[in-house]
């Protein structure tokens, strides 16, 4: 079998990290045996620090390598191989240099090699530095827009590397030995280069970890668990530097000033933390670590700023030298002893909001239910806020869930997430909620009446804390459920009752036209017939020289006229086909003009509506005029139609004698008008004073109803 392109291609990318590796190490060993063999030449930094130095390098060329092989995708692994070998380099030429120089009888070294590292080291860890917190976690820069910092690094990178070069003088500590690249007549405009651009490149890498807060705000789910891991990483390595600080500054005594070499080691850890969010973004009780190292931050800056503002910055000031140094010494340990304890709560509050988010502690959220079960709120906002205060006290995703009937119902969830699918309820297994972390049965006079439910994070498990606020929430969620119980029961016997009248007046509608078309289909054919029969035996009787009983059936074909007649207006007023037909302007203003009152009728903008939808309000209104034409046959009648809002609106007003609303009973006629709209959710109101004549309004929505073609 033949290995294929894309296979030759991917083996050659696994091994080319493996291969970069193998470099580092061998370069970082090398270094060490150099350090170990010029131990004792003199103006050599200590050799345990070179030791942990290039043990750093090689662990970063390692991690890197790993991660460039276990993510090809992903240039992260890469650039930490860069600076792991960047590192390794400047240290073995360091080092190479250092040896020939300092060996009996050697003459200077081709400095050339030396000065390129020499150059490279601190840009380039800088650059690569801001290039790794903008791409991190995922390879890719938090926006299109963010990738103009990482060209504006590496730009500023290359001038501040060539401006270094050009720099005469020496080369670094290297004794004797001077910059091959350096252009005196370039010097100061070289130097000023150099000086601008360390800054510039500083302010990069902090608006590139900036980036990195922006991303983990927007974070959710994974990514936020991955930049958790690489926060606590630096949540170290700002601890080891400012261990290293005071170490410098002698603050820490001769007992610990070994901890201000730490630093070299915490190096490490972000790099592998990188690697490790990457690889395995779950780690246990990562917050937890967050948190406590934040904390030792905050003491360490702390204990930091009052010896630097009590010894440095007093003993300056008041000139103190010798034994009287000791004194100021002794009251700053006296000012940090007395201020550590509240120090310590303070920064431990801060780590925890920046951590956990606001969080409410279990005696403030059982006081906060208790005090708020008196407010005049529906039942379902006081559950929604039994999710909320049991999510802020743990720090999880909380729901609530109801049971109605045989099935459980999600009625409260916090924070808000898409709607959660009601699950059945079985007497003989657990209910089956997903994935969540506890379940606990909600009760009132022994009667189940729902559940809490609480999901927490993957690196935050269940406390002993976090079950029994739940059980002190469930003891108090009771008499809450029960009551958000009665009224989802009623609004389903609302619900039930709606429906059974929308069929009662369906039902009324349907019989309406079953019998317009049996009279029109049946009666009214027969009638037609007949009068058709009449008028032929009418022309036989006058063939038939018989004038009389031409007479007598003339009149018959008359009554017959007037039966058809009668019977289509019959037919017409139960379900009348021009609404049908044209829709309710025309069968409205068809009816008005045959009213006993003078009626206007205006028409708005309307479409076709629903056969139910245009059937309510055309009773409605008549059922409004026959009453005007029984208690105000005088009255003038303005009808309006008017469609806004995605509703349909209709108002019959007339001048009539007007009523009192609330000493008047309603009879028949407007409670059959209430009873259609209700049918349809529409509403009915009526406007009427004394005197002043009387206005019926409806109102209904008809989103959800089909439309019928044509125009109204």
């Amino acid at each position: 079998m033949n290995a294929t392109s894309s296979d030759r291609d991917v083996a050659g990318t696994s091994r080319l990290p493996t291969a970069l590796g193998v470099i580092g190490v061998a370069a970082g060993v090398g270094a060490i045996v150099l350090a170990i063999l010029e131990r004792s030449r003199t103006g050599q930094p200590s050799l345990a620090e070179q030791i942990v130095t290039s043990v750093t390098s090689i662990g970063m060329v390692s991690i890197g390598g790993l991660l460039a092989t276990r993510r090809r995708d992903s240039p992260l692994g890469w650039i930490i191989i860069a600076i792991g070998l960047e590192t390794v380099a400047s240290q073995l030429s360091y080092r190479f240099g250092l040896h020939y120089l300092l060996a009996p009888g050697a003459s200077p070294p081709r400095p050339a090699s030396t000065s390129t590292t020499e150059h490279l080291e601190d840009t380039l860890d800088t650059v690569l530095a801001t290039m790794l917190f903008v791409l991190f976690p995922n390879g890719r820069p938090p926006t299109p827009r963010w990738r103009l910092l990482i060209y504006s690094s590496l730009t500023i990178g290359v001038v501040s590397i060539v401006a270094r070069w050009l720099v005469p003088g020496p080369l670094g500590d290297l004794p004797g030995v001077t910059n091959p690249f350096g252009v005196s007549a370039l010097a100061t405009v070289a130097q000023g280069v150099r000086d601008a651009s360390v800054p510039i490149l500083n302010v990069l890498f902090l608006v590139a970890v900036a980036s990195l807060v922006t991303r983990w705000r927007r974070a959710i789910g994974i990514e936020r668990q991955q930049i958790k891991v690489v926060a606590g990483a630096a949540s170290v390595l700002v601890v080891f530097l400012v261990l290293g600080n005071l170490a410098d500054a002698g603050a820490l005594g001769a007992g610990l000033a070994p901890l201000g070499h730490g630093f070299f080691f915490a190096v490490l850890v972000l790099p592998t933390a990188v690697t490790v969010a990457v690889l395995r973004y779950r780690l246990h009780d990562i917050d937890f670590v967050i948190s406590r190292a934040l904390v030792f931050a905050a003491l360490a800056a702390f204990v930091s700023a009052v010896y630097v503002t009590i010894v440095v910055g007093f003993g300056q000031l008041l000139s103190v030298n010798g034994s009287r140094n000791v004194v100021l010494s002794i009251a700053a340990t006296a000012v940090t002893a007395i201020a550590f304890q509240p120090a310590r709560e303070r920064a431990q509050r801060l780590a925890n909001r920046l951590v956990y988010g606001e969080r409410a502690t279990p005696y403030e959220v059982l006081s906060s239910l208790a005090a708020r079960l008196g407010d005049q709120v529906t039942p379902d906002e006081q559950l929604r806020r039994v999710a909320e205060l049991l999510a802020s006290g743990t720090g999880g995703n909380a729901t609530v869930w109801l049971r109605v009937g045989r099935e459980l119902r999600p009625v409260a969830t916090w924070p808000a997430t898409a709607p959660l699918a009601a699950t059945a309820l079985d007497e003989d297994a657990s209910p089956d909620f997903g994935h969540v972390d506890r379940a606990v049965p909600v009760s009132y006079h022994d009667e189940t009446l729902g559940f809490l439910t609480l999901s927490k994070p993957a690196a935050e498990p269940m406390s002993p804390t976090d079950d029994k606020l739940m059980g002190d929430l469930a003891g108090q969620t009771g008499l809450l459920l029960r009551n958000a119980r009665l009224s989802a029961e009623l609004l389903e016997r609302l619900e039930q009752l709606r429906a059974s009248r929308q069929r009662l007046v369906a039902a009324q509608d349907e019989e309406r036209r079953r019998l317009e078309r049996d009279l029109h289909d049946g009666a009214q054919q027969q009638l037609v017939a007949l009068r058709i029969k009449l008028n032929l035996a009418k022309t036989i009787a006058a063939e038939e020289h018989a004038p009389e009983t031409g007479d007598m059936i003339g009149t018959l074909v008359g009554d017959a006229d007037d039966a058809v007649q009668t019977l289509r207006a019959l037919a017409h007023g139960i379900y009348p086909p021009l609404l049908a037909a044209e829709g309710l302007a025309t069968a409205l203003r068809s009816h008005a003009a045959k009213a006993v009152n003078d009626v206007s009728v205006t028409v708005g903008e309307l479409a076709r509506y629903d056969q139910n939808v245009e059937a309510a309000v055309y009773f409605c209104c008549l059922e409004a005029l026959q009453n005007i034409t029984k208690y105000a046959p005088d009255a003038d009648v303005v009808l309006a139609l008017d469609a806004a809002d995605d509703h349909l609106l209709f108002s019959v007003a007339d001048n009539g004698a007007g009523f009192d609303p609330a000493a008047t009973r309603r009879g028949a006629g407007l409670q059959n008008m209430e009873d259609r709209l209700d049918a349809i959710h529409g509403t009915l109101t009526v406007e009427s004073q004394v005197g002043a004549g009387t206005t019926i309004r409806g109102r209904i929505l008809v989103v959800g109803f089909g439309t019928n073609d044509g125009a109204g």
